[in-house]
């Protein structure tokens, strides 16, 4: 993984690494997944058997990157125990909108992204990147968990 141009002097490098830094790190923005994982916060939500998904529904809220990364641990800790198995965690955002301006930080987590749309529960995140989407969103990429 490169942070920065190879070209550049000591100074201007570090300076285009930084970013990168805090997002690979153990920060309020990275994303690194230390062992032991600390929680921030418990990953609560509706356990869906079927799909062994952790459904957590937001309303009126931002759903923050750590709580992100908490998710991701939830997913590779198996944090619900072995009658809980967990594929994965879904958010579900009862605003349209609410979803649509959370997708481009979810998609590359690989955590599902849903809301309402005429009545109907709808899955909004695919594999074609979202709209606002870059690599400078985001230190993760989608194939590695």
């Amino acid at each position: 993984m490169q942070f920065h141009d190879l070209d550049l002097d000591a100074s201007t490098a570090l300076q285009q690494a930084k970013p990168a830094h805090l997002r690979m790190g153990i920060t309020d923005e990275g994303g690194y997944l230390q062992e032991p994982y600390v929680y921030d916060k418990d990953i609560r939500g509706f356990y869906d058997a079927e799909r062994r998904v952790l459904e957590v529904v937001v309303l009126g809220r931002t759903v923050s990157p750590v709580e992100m990364r908490d998710a991701c641990a939830v997913r590779r800790d198996q944090a619900l125990g072995p009658d809980q198995p967990v594929d994965n965690v879904a958010f579900v955002f009862m605003d349209p909108d609410e979803a649509r301006a959370h997708l481009p930080r979810l998609w590359p987590y690989e955590l599902e992204c849903w809301t309402i749309v005429d009545e109907a529960k709808t899955r909004l995140d695919t594999e074609e990147p979202p709209v606002g989407w870059t690599r400078a969103n985001s230190s993760t990429s989608r194939s590695g968990r």
